[in-house]
């Protein structure tokens, strides 16, 4: 059973392209692009507390990607959660809106090398505050842009999205 997650969960990954999304939670249909959000104390990633690993080390197939990159898929524990969303107003040119979104969690995976977590992304349903889905959902990417140990960039990466890995990353060597 794990072994057909993997095939699965590997083709996904290889079939993916990149396309920078234009903003978070909004199109850039007036200009506005947010493409990632900074938090300098680290973001906190929804339901990774006490998440249980489904299928741990997990090796990547994607060009560009060097082929020592391994995921853990986790399952959370605690589902419930919120995220930060950032909405360009366009009705407001050069405004934006800045919300905590309730979400429900269904899956992170843990991106790393050589044992070293540079990233999670974060399935979610967006939910109402009491349980109730919304009916859409989020794809968020928390990484470690300099090495720190600290998850200070989220970024959304919805839709089909080849893995993102930081220039640091790219340049560690094998213990």
């Amino acid at each position: 059973m794990s072994s057909s997650i993997c095939r699965l969960f590997l083709g996904l990954i290889g079939a993916s392209t990149l396309h920078p999304q234009p903003a978070l939670g909004q199109g850039m249909n007036n200009g506005c692009s947010i493409q990632e959000l900074f938090n300098a104390r680290g973001w906190t990633v929804p339901g990774l507390a006490d998440a249980k690993t489904k299928v741990s080390g997990a090796k990547v197939k994607q060009d560009g990607i060097a082929s020592d990159i391994t995921i853990d898929i986790l399952e959370p524990t605690r589902a419930e959660g919120s995220i930060t969303l950032v909405t360009c107003l366009p009705e407001h040119p050069g405004r934006v809106e800045v919300r905590t979104q309730p979400v429900t969690v269904t899956n992170i995976w843990a991106l790393k090398r050589y044992g070293r977590t540079f990233a999670f992304r974060m399935n979610a349903g967006l939910s109402g505050g009491n349980g109730v889905a919304l009916g859409t959902a989020e794809v968020l990417l928390f990484y470690d842009p300099d090495g720190s140990g600290k998850f200070t960039v989220q970024r959304d990466v919805a839709g089909v999205q080849p893995l993102f890995v930081p220039e640091w990353v790219s340049a560690l060597r094998s213990p």
